[in-house]
């Protein structure tokens, strides 16, 4: 029988590998918020940069979740965990200081921007979750309670990444 100290450290291991999927949520929710109010939809639908957007975000996060699947297998974990943080900040900064001489320029520079971030996302899919797979499994953990502490741990951080890109706008543009 474990104690309750241990319960809750496993409990809270496993929240704290689906804590990387709040960069997801956040990073896939916040494009279409802050594009729309800063540009308008007309100046995104003439150039038709919204589907673009997503289309790139989403195929950086297929090669993500490929790639990283592969070398966190052969390097570890942490190796990919660390790589997938570190690709994530560097291009979100890098897609917030994307700049052009003309709308459809800096638009070109922020899918670029928008592709490696995605990869980013996608490498923290088998590193994150995985993890708080495995640590779901650790014997302090009630076998009939395990999936749930996992699903929670990992849907509930996603959740809030979206919840924030709303609200983060949101709060910028009233300021």
């Amino acid at each position: 029988m474990s104690t309750f100290k241990e319960r809750v450290k496993s409990v809270s291991l496993i929240f704290a590998c689906g804590t990387a999927l709040f960069s997801d949520g956040y990073a896939n929710g916040v494009i279409g918020n802050v594009l729309r109010r800063v540009y308008g939809a007309d100046a995104l639908a003439a150039h038709n940069y919204g589907t673009t957007l997503s289309s790139l975000g989403f195929a950086g996060t297929v090669v993500g979740m490929l790639s990283f699947g592969y070398l966190s297998d052969k390097m570890g974990r942490k190796f990919g965990m660390m790589a997938a943080s570190g690709i994530v900040v560097l291009f979100s900064g890098l897609s917030a200081a994307s700049s052009g001489t003309s709308v459809a320029g800096l638009l070109r520079m922020l899918a670029a921007m928008r592709f490696l971030l995605g990869i980013g996302v996608g490498a923290e899919y088998p590193c994150g979750s995985v993890s708080a797979s495995e640590q779901s499994e650790e014997a302090h953990i009630n076998k009939k309670s395990q999936h749930r502490w996992f699903a929670l741990a990992t849907n509930t951080m996603i959740d809030w990444g979206f919840v924030v890109a709303s609200l983060v706008p949101l709060i910028l543009f009233l300021m």
